[in-house]
C-alpha cells in the first residue's frame, strides 16, 4: 500500500503485552520489503544477538528502544546496533544527538562517549 515508507517494528512488550520474536522479523524483512528496522525496546541483548543473527543483512536496523541499553547493544559487535529511538530524547534530543553523533565519529569503545551517554540516562 505504501512501498516507499520505511517501517519500523516496534517490540515494547511492556506496554503492548506481547512481542515480535526474531522470527518473525525474519518473515516481515523477506516478505515486506519496506520493513527494514526494528525498535527493540526489550532490555535484552541476548534477544537483539538472535535479531542480529538470524537476519545478516546490513539493511537491516536495529534501533536500541531501551536508553539503559543502548550503549552497550551499539558496541557488542553481535549486536551492533544502528541507533536510538530514546526516550530521554524528548527531554533532551540535542544532547542525545550530540552524544551518538560523537558516538558515530569517534571509536566505538570512548570511554568518553560512555561516560557521555550514562551522565544522560
Amino acid at each position: 500500500m505504501f512501498p516507499d515508507i520505511l517501517v519500523v517494528s516496534y517490540i515494547i512488550p511492556s506496554r503492548t503485552g506481547c512481542a515480535l520474536l526474531p522470527e518473525d522479523l525474519l518473515i516481515l524483512f523477506r516478505d515486506c520489503p519496506n520493513v527494514k528496522a526494528v525498535k527493540d525496546a526489550t532490555g535484552d541483548t541476548d534477544k537483539a544477538r538472535r535479531i542480529r543473527k538470524i537476519i545478516k543483512d546490513k539493511n537491516f536496523y536495529i534501533m536500541s528502544g531501551d536508553d539503559k541499553k543502548t550503549f552497550i547493544t551499539m558496541i557488542e559487535n553481535e549486536v551492533r546496533a544502528n541507533g536510538v529511538i530514546s526516550v530521554i530524547s524528548n527531554i533532551t534530543p540535542a544532547m542525545v544527538q550530540d552524544v551518538f553523533g560523537n558516538f558515530k565519529r569517534k571509536s566505538q569503545n570512548s570511554k568518553e562517549n560512555k561516560r557521555n551517554f550514562i551522565s544522560i540516562v
